[in-house]
């Protein structure tokens, strides 16, 4: 089995019987690793719009403490327990299309190994009752050829601002091992208030399905990294196979234009998830690449986070693809 593979099947559904569970997260942030791929990651720029109140990152440092907490739910019952009282009813994975969560795993039998993760980074919704948080994971097994690593990305929710965080959604990036990390919060765009009052949510739903479709139709014309471009927040985060989170839009845009050269970039929405506040929404679906020709290069899974700003507009947070197939 190839460790991509490895990685699919183990790692992106946290589905292995941890003899240990290590979690390093400290809370304050430090400079950033510079990421496999040759470009260069960059702090968020200082003309970046000003920040919600400090209650909001507080919000994120708190999702953070869920995540580790589930590390630890993890290693003291295993992992098939852990998930099982963790998953939310809806919630989705990745096997290799989106399956109901909690179906798979009630019939799934998980391997022994030893896994270890951090949340490295993370946002929420101005209502708090959706986030994601995302860092390196990496699994270790005793049988040959079984260790894999990749980076993670988690989406939670939860029914109110005192209930506890529940996964709706999680994929994982195959990639090099990632060094040691701390945590850093989104530091929110938005104005924080919630896009209340009746038929609010529906109404964002809407206009988030016409954002992803948008930049679906953006990415086939003039290739994913001007379509990205135009739409991510400076601190985007992208995941992509082989290589350490990419952060910022000059970065993001460096290595979607090498990518772009040798194939097009093609995705389809398959369903999204939406904060209560109405600003706050997480898009997956299908995509695949295709040179000029035709040939089919790489099919796979997306996860985008995205934020609604003051003018309505969404931007994206967070774009991550995970292959099912390379060729």
């Amino acid at each position: 089995m190839s460790r991509s593979v490895l990685l699919a099947t183990v790692v992106s559904v946290l589905g292995a019987s941890a003899a240990h569970a290590q979690v390093r997260v400290t809370k304050d942030p430090v400079p950033a690793p510079k990421p496999a791929g040759g470009a260069t990651r960059r702090p968020v720029p200082s003309t970046a719009a000003a920040p919600r109140p400090t209650t909001a990152v507080a919000a994120v440092r708190a999702l953070a403490d869920a995540d580790v907490a589930f590390a630890r739910l993890g290693h003291d019952r295993g992992w098939k327990d852990a998930l099982l009282a963790t998953l939310a009813d809806d919630a989705i994975l990745f096997r290799p299309r989106p399956v109901g969560a909690r179906a798979w795993v009630a019939a799934s039998t998980f391997p022994p190994g030893e896994f270890t993760w951090a949340p490295a980074w993370g946002a929420v919704s101005a209502d708090g009752s959706l986030g994601v948080t995302t860092g390196p994971i990496a699994f270790h097994s005793t049988g040959p050829d079984s260790s894999a690593t990749g980076q993670y990305v988690t989406v939670w929710t939860r029914t109110a601002a005192t209930a506890p965080w529940r996964m709706l959604l999680q994929l994982t990036v195959p990639g090099p091992q990632a060094p040691e990390v701390t945590f850093a919060p989104h530091q929110p765009t938005g104005d924080g208030r919630p896009r209340g009052g009746p038929g609010a949510v529906d109404a964002s739903r809407a206009t988030l399905f016409i954002a992803d479709r948008g930049l679906a139709a953006a990415a086939r014309a003039d290739g994913q990294a001007a379509a990205v471009a135009r739409v991510a927040l400076p601190d985007i985060h992208l995941l992509r196979t082989g290589a350490l989170p990419f952060v910022g839009v000059d970065s993001v845009r460096t290595v979607l234009a090498a990518r772009d050269a040798d194939a097009r970039f093609a995705s389809q929405i398959t369903d999204l998830r939406m904060a209560r506040s109405g600003d706050f929404g997480v898009a997956y679906g299908a995509y695949e690449r295709r040179t000029a020709a035709g040939a089919l290069t790489e099919e796979g899974n997306y996860v985008r986070v995205w934020e609604r700003q003051p003018d309505g507009g969404w931007r994206i947070l967070l774009d991550a693809t995970a292959p099912l197939t390379m060729r």
